[in-house]
């Protein structure tokens, strides 16, 4: 269909109103507001882990956390989970079921440092600092079961010096 039946030019509408309105649907469709990633420039974030930082923390973490950690924190916040006896109680593995999910949906650890679930190497830092301070994990029903399951103060000593040397 012609651009002049479609803007229907032969009309009593004087031409510069047609000019205008075409020249602000183009603008429009056109224009850098349309696109704004084109043409904004967003503050980038420095991170302050460098490769060779990632790779010094992942080698403490390997060394001297992840021992901690899967002996007190895998069986909820990884995929390597060892069922305790009783698991097998229909209403207690549904509690277990959920109480896992709901671990590994704030603090994945099957994978290494960093871990998945609070996005950046410092989040996940910050949130094991807070438990760790807290004393909020394990939750105190597990602890019902589990006598040995909290972290010792040695435990939490090592834990909170390996956050504190790896800080930015």
């Amino acid at each position: 269909m012609p651009l002049a039946l479609v803007l229907n030019l032969d009309s009593d509408m004087p031409r510069p109103f047609f000019n205008l309105v075409f020249l602000g649907i183009f603008l429009a469709l056109f224009s850098s507001d349309g696109y704004p990633h084109r043409v904004e420039k967003h503050a980038e974030k420095k991170d302050p882990y460098t490769s060779q930082k990632m790779a010094a923390i992942q080698e403490s973490y390997l060394g001297k956390i992840k021992p901690i950690f899967q002996k007190k924190c895998f069986d909820c916040h990884s995929r390597f989970t060892i069922y305790p006896w009783y698991s097998h109680i229909p209403w207690v593995k549904g509690v277990l079921e959920k109480d896992i999910r709901e671990g590994l949906k704030h603090l994945d650890m099957s994978q290494g440092f960093p871990f998945q679930g609070h996005g950046t190497p410092l989040e996940d830092f910050k949130a094991i600092e807070k438990t760790i301070i807290d004393n909020t994990m394990p939750p105190r029903r597990y602890k019902l079961l589990h006598w040995n399951s909290g972290l010792t103060p040695q435990e939490k000593k090592t834990i909170l010096e390996w956050i504190s040397n790896n800080s930015p």
